[in-house]
């Protein structure tokens, strides 16, 4: 299943959030459309210097990449994967096709050694808990790319380019039952202090049923730091103000997503609603609500000035930090109006988005004011 996208539950919400898109009218960037290919696309991500781009086609199986200086396609691979991330330095493209698959980005030579690492450390997990099905859910980069992490059935398993091993398996789920480890999928990774964010369950209050889900942090050898959110009447205040909610036992994943912002001390979620959270000095964390509908994909601009999302619809969420989180959403140039996201991906410095969707690879470049 493609990464983030839920399609039931985004196409649920998709109707009320047009709706109330009209009602916010503000002066904020403008996205320029051009559609790249006609193929309905996945997993796809921009090179770190914004001139190349991978991704998936649903319509053949074939992953590819492509030079938009050029136009030329600089080498194919068959296959099929769900979510990609190009490492920092250029060298590398790590994607999920239920085990981690790792390559080369300048020629798709794959690193078969490090996959079978992945798959095996994943097996393990999963025997463990016995969970018959190997499926990656989620994988981050470190900042210097000699590490690259990624989740399997509540795990973080690093694997460290430098000596060639993992050296790190981090629990997430903290609870004795095999079950919960099923539901745990996404998390981030501080580029500015490699402290690790993700959704866990309320290890406090292990009466409750349905648990509830609270946000957890670690840091880069796997401790967990001692957070705790402000207590508040208003529960706008608060990271997952649907914390309660979150885990009903049907769901595969718990949450959207989530990302650190540059200043490794504010956090995007996506669970329920948006929230922004800031982390204390004091050990406390407290959010605000900056949109009532839960998005995809998030990510900030290399200045924090921006956060950006998106949903089912073809249509990206733009919030200005420095207007309060106030937002406005624009929609892919699509005569489609049943257009579907299936995949996407910002450039590091926010100038531009790469959407794949049901009406096409589409490149968008963000006009600022």
């Amino acid at each position: 299943m493609d990464r983030h996208y839920s399609a039931i539950r985004m196409f649920l919400i998709s109707a009320v959030m047009l709706v109330s898109q009209f009602n916010v009218v503000f002066a904020q960037p403008t996205i320029s459309w051009v559609r790249l290919s006609d193929e309905t696309a996945k997993g796809v991500v921009l090179s770190p210097n914004g001139s190349l781009i991978a991704y998936s086609s649903l319509d053949d199986g074939i992953t590819q990449v492509l030079d938009l200086n050029t136009n030329e396609t600089l080498w194919q691979s068959v296959g099929s994967w769900s979510q990609s991330e190009w490492s920092p330095d250029g060298q590398w493209i790590a994607t999920l096709q239920g085990n981690v698959a790792l390559y080369e980005a300048s020629t798709g030579v794959r690193t078969t050694e490090i996959e079978k690492t992945f798959e095996d450390v994943g097996m393990a997990l999963g025997f463990l808990n016995q969970i018959p099905e190997l499926e990656y859910t989620d994988l981050h980069w470190s900042a210097n790319s000699q590490k690259l992490a990624a989740m399997v059935h509540g795990y973080i398993v690093v694997y460290d380019f430098s000596v060639k091993q993992i050296t790190q398996v981090v629990d997430l789920v903290m609870i004795q039952n095999n079950d919960l480890h099923n539901y745990l999928s996404w998390f981030d990774w501080s580029e500015i202090n490699s402290n690790f964010a993700a959704f866990r369950y309320d290890v406090n209050d292990r009466t409750r049923t349905p648990p509830r889900i609270v946000m957890g942090f670690w840091d880069e050898q796997g401790l967990q730091a001692n957070y705790s959110e402000t207590s508040n009447v208003n529960q706008s205040d608060e990271c997952l103000p649907r914390g309660d909610e979150l885990f009903q036992g049907f769901a595969r994943s718990i949450g959207n997503d989530l990302a650190w912002a540059p200043d490794g001390e504010t956090i995007a979620i996506s669970a329920g609603p948006v929230t922004v959270c800031s982390l204390g000095s004091d050990g406390t964390v407290s959010g605000v609500v900056i949109y009532d509908y839960a998005a995809e994909q998030l990510q900030w601009s290399v200045d924090q000035r921006l956060l950006f999302g998106v949903y089912s619809n073809c249509s990206v969420l733009i919030a200005e930090a420095s207007d309060n989180y106030a937002v406005q959403f624009q929609s892919v140039s699509s005569s489609d109006v049943n257009c579907i996201t299936q995949s996407s991906n910002w450039s590091h410095d926010g100038n531009y988005v790469l959407i794949g969707t049901t009406d096409g690879l589409w490149l968008g470049e963000v006009e600022y004011p």
